[in-house]
């Protein structure tokens, strides 16, 4: 892979990761429409060094809130919302793992279909806000579990993870600012989790020759994806998440035509 694809595709996970439209649907579109250059497990551990970097963005940009949430005295309940919230999916990539089934993952008919599950979701957040706190102890935990369930559709390509999450804790009644919160708070087990399981998938990466590249596209995915973080918060605080949808509907049409003509 040319540095200045490695930097694209670094870019677009980061812009893709954490706002609404699925960084896992764009990914599977761009190995299928350009060549990386990177073939098999190397392409994978690219993609691992690329999670690993907007992980970092979630633990860095929203740092104020994991200290105020502690010094609030919340810790054991955020310790709590954080393992219940990732059950479902943890559950799910798993039991899929385990079935050898993650290779089904790489079909674009599924991406197609993941978008517009995406546009709907994220269409049926428009006017939503509530009065919920899901950091204070009268928030039923079994609410937790259902965004936590919401997460784990985000395993299907196409289904964005922020979104879902943010639509379904917006749903259950919660506040906007605390929707997003509970967001990114789930998505540091959930990314840290598969980074944990594919860190193997690291030693595939190219030799020597390409580490300044790596680096390189490691810091670019860090900042784009601090960046796109920032941006969501405040899209998110202005109820405009509903603004991504027709993104998420289009890309699945377009899906759908490049697959028809493809054939």
């Amino acid at each position: 892979m040319g540095m200045g694809l490695l930097l694209l595709v670094a870019v677009l996970q980061g812009l893709t990761e954490f706002l609404p439209v699925s960084s896992s649907g764009h990914l599977v579109a761009a190995a299928e429409l350009f060549d990386l250059g990177l073939a098999g497990r190397g392409r994978e551990a690219f993609f691992v060094l690329l999670h690993g970097a907007s992980l970092l963005a979630v633990l860095v940009g929203l740092a104020p809130t994991w200290l105020r949430l502690l010094r609030d005295g919340a810790w054991q309940r955020t310790l709590a919302i954080a393992v219940l919230g990732t059950l479902p999916a943890a559950a799910a990539g798993l039991g899929l793992r385990a079935a050898g089934a993650t290779g089904l993952f790489e079909s674009l008919g599924l991406v197609a279909a993941g978008w517009a599950v995406t546009a709907l979701v994220l269409r049926s957040t428009r006017g939503r806000d509530g009065q919920a706190d899901p950091f204070d102890g009268a928030f039923p935990m079994r609410l937790v579990l259902l965004v936590g369930a919401a997460q784990a559709f985000a395993l299907v390509p196409g289904i964005s993870r922020s979104g879902v999450t943010i639509a379904a804790a917006l749903l259950l009644g919660t506040r906007r600012r605390e929707a997003f919160e509970l967001s990114f708070l789930l998505a540091i087990p959930a990314i840290g989790g598969a980074l944990l399981l594919d860190a193997g998938e690291l030693g595939h990466l190219p030799g020597s020759a390409a580490v300044g590249s790596l680096v390189l596209a490691f810091v670019a995915a860090f900042v784009v994806s601090l960046a796109a973080l920032l941006v969501l918060r405040r899209v998110v605080e202005r109820e405009r998440l509903h603004v991504f949808a027709p993104y998420c509907a289009l890309l699945a049409i377009a899906t759908v035509v490049y697959l028809v003509l493809a054939k």
